[in-house]
């Protein structure tokens, strides 16, 4: 299962794992409707769709933990330092 809610944590996590599709976008809305505090981590994420992307961006879902990559820091970094805005992207491979 690509998104898995731990309801146990304060605050409440749903987390990412592997292909996330965007099939998933309806779980993602209702996990947010059930827990509306709720945090996103990503650390275990291999793949998002763009649409629960938006979601998240959207919706501003405060994402405790990224994936390795620029790529996810570029996307859903709220607050790049100066450094990190200047820096050229890099896609990983």
């Amino acid at each position: 299962m690509p998104l898995r809610l731990d309801s146990q944590t304060t605050p409440p996590v749903l987390y990412f794992e592997g292909v996330v599709t965007i099939e998933e976008t309806d779980q993602l809305l209702e996990a947010l409707k059930e827990q509306p505090g709720l945090c996103a981590d990503l650390s275990g994420c291999e793949h998002l769709h763009t649409a629960p992307l938006q979601a998240l961006k959207l919706l501003k879902v405060p994402i405790s933990t990224l994936p390795h990559g620029n790529f996810w820091k570029f996307c859903l970094d709220p607050s790049p330092t100066p450094a990190e805005c200047s820096q050229r992207l890099i896609f990983d491979p």
